[in-house]
């Protein structure tokens, strides 16, 4: 499935002072009494904010991060939870009880949304599951659905960063001239507008077009 959490943009800096989104992760990650990182997904191998698990294998993060961003949970070598979004607020990481390997995140906008678009995107993908071998037109439809899966989920969340992640990984990308995705940009929160993945997106479009 091409929806992977996953934008290779600059990653933003944690910071401990008192500017900047504060956050709080609570995550079952269930190996007790060992260090775990956050981690921004557009940078594996980047590492901030560390905390122990305790004796359940429940781990706690908290501070501040300058931006909204896309990341996960790290032993320091593999990824052990996520992708999910940190921004401001409480976020839960709980693993599904029918597949402990997924984990869930929810408790703020842009992560109980994504939650959302998965649903759908689990209900839309098995109408094409008892299909062995797809024709081209079969293919098309699929690629159809998705995508209007994606641009349903970028238009409901223009106000938080689901939304954003959504318009620069895949959105941006239908659009054809700049003034056409100024007008998009325009519906996004200031903030938003303002945002590095925001700011690189358009800088990657202008040298592209």
């Amino acid at each position: 499935m091409k929806r992977v959490l996953l934008i290779a943009l600059c990653a933003m800096a944690m910071i401990s002072c008192s500017r900047g989104y504060k956050f709080e992760v609570v995550a079952n990650v269930g190996y007790p009494n060992s260090t775990f990182y956050l981690s921004p997904m557009s940078q594996p191998g980047t590492y901030y904010v560390g905390a122990e698990s305790d004796g359940d294998g429940v781990v706690r993060f908290e501070g501040r991060s300058e931006y909204p961003m896309a990341v996960g949970i790290s032993d320091g070598l593999v990824m052990v939870a996520g992708p999910f979004f940190l921004e401001e607020g409480s976020i839960v990481v709980e693993r599904l009880a029918d597949n402990p390997k997924v984990a869930l995140a929810h408790g703020t906008p842009s992560n109980d949304a994504y939650i959302d678009y998965l649903a759908q995107l689990q209900q839309a993908s098995r109408m094409f599951d008892t299909i062995q071998e797809p024709s081209d037109s079969v293919m098309s439809q699929m690629r159809i659905v998705f995508d209007s899966l994606d641009r349903a989920a970028e238009e409901a969340n223009y106000g938080n960063f689901l939304g954003l992640y959504f318009f620069v990984s895949d959105g941006i990308h239908r659009y054809s001239t700049r003034a056409e995705v100024d007008s998009v940009v325009s519906l996004f929160a200031p903030e938003l507008r303002e945002h590095p993945y925001m700011v690189d997106a358009l800088q990657a479009f202008e040298e592209v077009k």
